[in-house]
């Protein structure tokens, strides 16, 4: 069917059509088998539309469905083309009149088909790989989607969304009444609200300005960064922007630094690329395109540097760096019980528990960053730590390098670390049950509960990660009444950890809860344990390792992150007959 044909049957299903331009699409379907099947397509699309916009069971179903199928699709040009649709489709909905049915055996037929094309497109939709295979459950979904970093003067409206006292905040509605806050993303970018502002948590790397003004600075491994107003769209690609929205609705965007995608957010919703020093203005005219306004950048307050996690938090970090010996350092700073140093020789006469001798260790060979260790079948490296590895609901940050081979053994090869006591224990190792996530992907365990990453790490390249538990709030009792304020639940493996590789937030493909609960106090001041290369299985290399006594920001990840990424850059892998490196000590 020619283009003009297929939208006059687009416009007669959605009744626009004057009597007698209805009945002329009438007459050139009736008896024309092709133009039939083409309007029962164009039926099947329409009715589709309608449960998108309709407000029944079906529509939340739909609209799950529709945004899982254009988050997995790579190519950012169909998903806007997908929404843009949708918005448009929607808006247009309220003016138009209900189609006036022609003969009654083309539109019984077409609306029957119509009406099992929309429920099959639901259920099309809805088998999108949302879960982590397993009995269909679906992947988990952060509590705390960003952190109040910091703020000066804030004066918050009564009803705005409460952040823990350490900063946590879940989704929910920020109403600054005066001041300024920052708002630290879990994916790493910061935006700084200057009251009065009104401004939605969404996702982890989203956010909805509703009114007011507001600084983005967002790092590379958050690019992609969205914060939608009523009348736009700004996607960010690794930059700093600001962005004011007035009282009617009319937003401007002003770029200070690199690039950003900017469109209507409905209407004339053409994606219009801006860098440095340009602006632009959605105004109330749905149909009208951006205005390019006189930039204004220098008005935008930037948020100030986050102090960098070294400077301020107790951590253990062995760099495993010495020229040699078997001797390793803690070169941490006020980790309570520490230093935490450890040897390369296992003392076969001790009698922690820590200790195995049928186990042998590690040998030196070359890291990510100057020295690191290398694990063959068997090989472990056990030690005592500090209480903080014990167990229970206090926060705590994990992180690094890791250099997996590419055809690592399954049979038990797959814990990079395992730490804890005999009432709980952690695992961080990469996945290898398919059914509960994307294989090869990072992984924490606790108990039965895990949740699994994105990102296939059995690539023989050298990978900064980290997990991270937010835990209870820092000081005081832990209490019932405690967890009832910070957000209603206790804390749970699969809302409370984060997964980070090479410095940006993992997507999760699978997970399973499990309730951490809180040690007595006896066992948490005692000492745990914990083993680099796991049981004895893991195959690779580890380096930089750090152990921090809070959940640490985003920011903080990427830090370290840096620090060694320069190294690791572009380095390849000389291996021996053996599948090491054959570098010696």
């Amino acid at each position: 069917m020619e283009t003009d044909k297929i939208e006059q049957v687009d416009a007669y299903l959605a009744g626009e059509l004057q009597q007698d331009a209805a009945r002329l699409v009438e007459a050139g379907i009736r008896g024309d088998q092709v133009a039939e099947q083409e309007f029962v397509v164009q039926a099947q699309m329409d009715a589709a539309l309608k449960a998108l916009m309709s407000e029944d069971a079906l529509h939340q179903n739909f609209v799950q469905g529709v945004m899982a199928s254009v988050q997995a699709e790579p190519e950012r040009a169909l998903t806007k083309s997908v929404l843009t649709e949708i918005l448009d489709e929607r808006d247009a909905a309220a003016g138009r009149h209900q189609p006036k049915p022609f003969d009654w055996w083309v539109w019984t037929k077409t609306a029957a088909i119509a009406a099992v094309a929309a429920a099959a497109t639901v259920w099309t939709l809805q088998s999108v790989r949302m879960d982590s295979g397993r009995e269909g459950q679906a992947a988990p979904q952060p509590k705390f989607l960003a952190r109040l970093s910091a703020d000066e003067n804030a004066q918050w409206a009564e009803n705005s969304l409460k952040a823990r006292e350490d900063g946590w905040l879940g989704s929910g509605r920020l109403d600054l009444r005066s001041g300024q806050a920052e708002v630290t993303f879990g994916s790493g970018a910061r935006v700084l609200l200057e009251g009065p502002v009104v401004f939605d948590v969404e996702q982890m790397n989203r956010g909805f300005l509703k009114r007011g003004r507001l600084t983005a600075e967002v790092p590379g491994p958050a690019s992609g960064f969205v914060i939608n107003t009523p009348l736009m769209n700004v996607i960010d690609l690794g930059t700093r922007f600001g962005l004011n929205v007035k009282h009617n609705g009319e937003s401007d965007v002003h770029v200070m630094q690199g690039v950003v995608e900017v469109s209507r957010a409905r209407g004339r919703s053409v994606p219009l690329v801006l860098t440095e020093g340009l602006a632009v203005l959605a105004d109330r005219r749905p149909q009208s395109r951006l205005k390019p306004v006189i930039y204004a950048g220098h008005d935008f307050v930037l948020p100030e540097q986050e102090a960098s996690v070294l400077a301020t938090g107790r951590f253990l970090h062995y760099g495993f760096d010495e020229s040699g010996g078997a001797e390793i350092d803690d070169t941490g700073v006020g980790m309570s019980g520490g230093p935490f140093d450890i040897s390369l020789l296992a003392d076969v006469g001790s009698t922690s528990d820590a200790v195995d001798s049928i186990n042998s260790s590690p040998k030196r060979t070359a890291g990510a960053v100057g020295r690191g260790l290398v694990f063959e079948a068997g090989d472990r490296l056990q030690a005592n730590g500090p209480s903080l590895l014990a167990g229970g609901t206090r926060a705590w940050s994990v992180m690094l390098w890791t250099k997996v081979l590419p055809k690592a053994d399954k049979n038990g090869g797959q814990e990079m670390l395992v730490w804890g006591s005999p009432q709980q224990h952690w695992r961080m190792r990469w996945n290898d049950e398919v059914e509960a996530g994307t294989e090869g992907a990072l992984r924490a365990d606790f108990g039965e509960g895990y949740v699994v990453g994105a990102t296939d790490l059995r690539d023989g390249r050298w990978h900064h990660v980290a997990l991270v538990f937010i835990g209870e709030e820092q000081g005081g009792e832990v209490t019932d009444d405690r967890r009832q304020e910070a957000g209603g639940d206790k804390i749970d493996v699969a809302t409370h950890v984060r997964l980070y590789v090479d410095g940006k937030l993992e997507p999760l493909s699978g997970g399973r809860s499990q309730v951490v609960e809180p040690l007595p106090g006896a066992d948490e001041s005692g000492l745990s344990s914990f083993s680099l290369g796991g049981a004895g299985g893991f195959e690779g290399w580890l380096d930089e390792f750090y152990l921090f006594d809070a959940a640490a920001s985003s920011a903080n990840v990427l830090e370290l992150y840096k620090m060694g990424a320069l190294e690791t850059a572009g380095a390849g892998i000389g291996r021996s007959a053996d599948g090491f490196e054959n570098v010696g000590e």
